[in-house]
């Protein structure tokens, strides 16, 4: 299963630093991954290491964004390359992109 969110959200869990206007979106991001919608504060905490890990195995390219060089710029590099939503699968899948024939 795969959902696409906000980069934003994504760039908000794996720096630490709230990109979005609402934070329950990287809540809802984390749930998702786990497929379970009671993760709590506590359960974030303890699972935000694992979901950045699945982040990164799908865009390793993203290990090199770092807390200290972040700012709207760079979002905006990113979301030229990206564009304003990135795919992210539940844990222990891969995405899936299915190309569109013209």
């Amino acid at each position: 299963m795969q959902e696409d969110f906000e980069l934003e959200t994504v760039l908000s869990l794996i720096t630490g630093y709230n990109f979005t206007n609402n934070f329950d979106k990287v809540f809802d991001l984390v749930q998702f991954m786990f497929e379970d919608p009671f993760i709590d504060i506590l359960g974030f905490n303890i699972l935000k290491d694992t979901a950045c890990k699945h982040i990164y195995r799908l865009y390793p390219e993203f290990k090199n964004i770092s807390y200290n060089e972040i700012n709207d710029t760079l979002v905006d590099e990113i979301k030229s390359i990206y564009g304003d939503t990135i795919t992210i699968s539940v844990i222990g899948e891969n995405v899936i992109k299915l190309k569109h024939s013209v």
